[in-house]
C-alpha cells in the first residue's frame, strides 16, 4: 500500500483501455491498483459508481471523447473508481475517460465534469449507484 500522505499515482498509459468500455477498464483497473499496492489490500478503500439516468442521457464533461473543447459528451452511462480519502490524501477519481489529470481529487472530478452549479434538464439529471470493489 502507499505511504500514508503519499498520493497513489500510476500511469495512464500503463492501463489496459478499450474506448467505450468503461465497466471492463473499471474493473481491470481496480485489480491494477491492488497489484500495484497503490490500494488496501482487500480493495476496501475503492468503490466503482455508475452514472446514468432512466433515459441513458447524462452529459459529462473533460472527457476525451468529447468533441468541443470542454470534453462534453453526452453518455448513455459511465462508470468510474472513486478512492475514498485516508491520512493527508483527499478522495481521488480514477477516469480513463478524463481529460483531467489521472487520479484527480474528487472535488476537482465534480466540479469540472459535472458542474454542479448548472441546472440540467430533468432528463438529463444523472443517478448515482455506487456498488464495492471487494469482490474483484
Amino acid at each position: 500500500m502507499a505511504v500514508a500522505g503519499e498520493v497513489p499515482s500510476m500511469e495512464r498509459s500503463l492501463c489496459t483501455y478499450t474506448s467505450c468500455y468503461c465497466e471492463e477498464n473499471v474493473y481491470l483497473l481496480c485489480k491494477q491498483l491492488c497489484t500495484n499496492r497503490s490500494t488496501e489490500p482487500d480493495l476496501s478503500d475503492l468503490f466503482v459508481v455508475f452514472i446514468s439516468n432512466e433515459n441513458m442521457q447524462v452529459p459529462i464533461w473533460q472527457q476525451r471523447a468529447g468533441l468541443i473543447a470542454d470534453g462534453l459528451v453526452v453518455w448513455d452511462y459511465h462508470v468510474i473508481c472513486i478512492q475514498e480519502a485516508r491520512d493527508d490524501m483527499e478522495a481521488r477519481v480514477w477516469d480513463l475517460d478524463t481529460l483531467l489529470p489521472f487520479p484527480v481529487t474528487f472535488r476537482e472530478y465534480v466540479e469540472q465534469s459535472f458542474h454542479p452549479s448548472l441546472s440540467l434538464a430533468r432528463d438529463l439529471q444523472r443517478w448515482y449507484m455506487e456498488g464495492s470493489t471487494t469482490k474483484i
